[in-house]
């Protein structure tokens, strides 16, 4: 029986595996930084408007290194981008290439998140 505990001690260090944890925690906040550029991009012609900014890279480093990449929190900014006639600060072009930018980081991540899992798909057959 000491054995099977054993194993099993094993096998749930590697399902809890930092590196996928960390990954999951990035994809988090770079989901959070998409909805808020796809809100932008939907209020470019909203009289007033603000674009709103998400910024979490200092923090998520923070809490990596403190091993809990889910304390991580995203900061919400107010753009301080120039405003227009109507008071609306949303730079089209500044929003489609940060959208590009994140989704191509996200898919970048979800990339090596796939190649974790596969590892440990790999390691635990082996159990």
């Amino acid at each position: 029986m000491e054995g099977l505990e054993q194993q099993l001690e094993e096998f749930m260090s590697i399902v809890s595996d930092p590196t996928a944890n960390n990954l999951q925690a990035a994809l988090h906040l770079l989901s959070q930084r998409l909805e808020a550029l796809q809100d932008n991009v939907a209020n470019v012609s909203t009289p007033g408007f603000t674009a709103r900014r998400i910024e979490f890279e200092d923090e998520l480093a923070l809490a990596v290194a403190d091993g809990n990449p889910f304390a991580a929190k995203a900061r919400e900014v107010a753009s301080d981008d120039p405003r227009d006639g109507t008071g609306n600060n949303v730079n089209l072009g500044k929003e489609m290439v940060q959208l590009t930018e994140t989704a191509l980081r996200q898919q970048a991540l979800v990339r090596a998140l796939n190649d974790q899992y596969q590892r440990i798909r790999i390691a635990t057959q082996e159990f």
